[in-house]
């Protein structure tokens, strides 16, 4: 999906795009227009691309169909680098649940496996997530995880630790949590 054209090629000759927002979107339109972009045999689509009153619509369809987020731009901003910030910005819609660690660092990775427990006390585990540059946690402990959705694979896309909780027991972090979504039974 295509959002932004920051750079591109005419008569041979490669332009960075130091036009702003809603020309280099114009000009991303012709493209995807030339190209065929949004035809069901391509694997290329534009991005939807709304403004005024229409804004709040499109994000409430969007987080309400499952969508991982918006992009938020100025139409008078220059192209900037993801590292840059200013012009734009990315919402992601998150969800957090609350997971057992269940085993450290596995495949040489530092990493934690996660899991919740089904009605019947067992272990579904759900994924895994970095533990570099995150507070110590240790097998047993619950975590707060902030995830985008729950994948077909019944693992959490993107989890990212965000606090250990020394509040919660491992017998509270139920799969009822992940209410909505398509958890596969994997006993742990």
């Amino acid at each position: 999906i295509v959002f932004d054209l920051p750079y591109f090629r005419i008569l041979g000759i490669d332009v960075v795009a130091p036009l702003p927002f809603a020309d280099r979107r114009m000009l991303l339109e012709s493209v995807a227009e030339i190209r065929g972009w949004g035809d069901p045999h391509t694997n290329v689509r534009l991005a939807t691309h709304v403004t005024g009153s229409d804004k709040r619509f499109l994000f409430n369809t969007i987080a309400e169909t499952g969508g991982e987020g918006v992009m938020l731009k100025r139409l008078d901003a220059p192209y900037e680098s993801r590292r840059t910030k200013g012009a734009g910005f990315k919402v992601k819609f998150t969800s957090t649940v609350d997971a057992i660690i269940i085993d450290r660092n596995t495949d040489g990775k530092e990493n934690a496996e996660l899991a919740v427990v089904d009605p019947a006390g067992q272990l579904i585990r759900i994924g895994h997530c970095s533990m570099i540059g995150k507070p110590a946690a240790t097998v047993g402990d619950v975590a707060e995880i902030r995830y985008l959705y729950v994948g077909a694979n019944g693992r959490l896309v993107q989890p990212r630790l965000v606090r250990v909780r020394g509040d919660k027991l491992a017998s509270e972090c139920g799969v009822d949590q992940l209410a909505g979504t398509e958890v596969k039974k994997w006993v742990a």
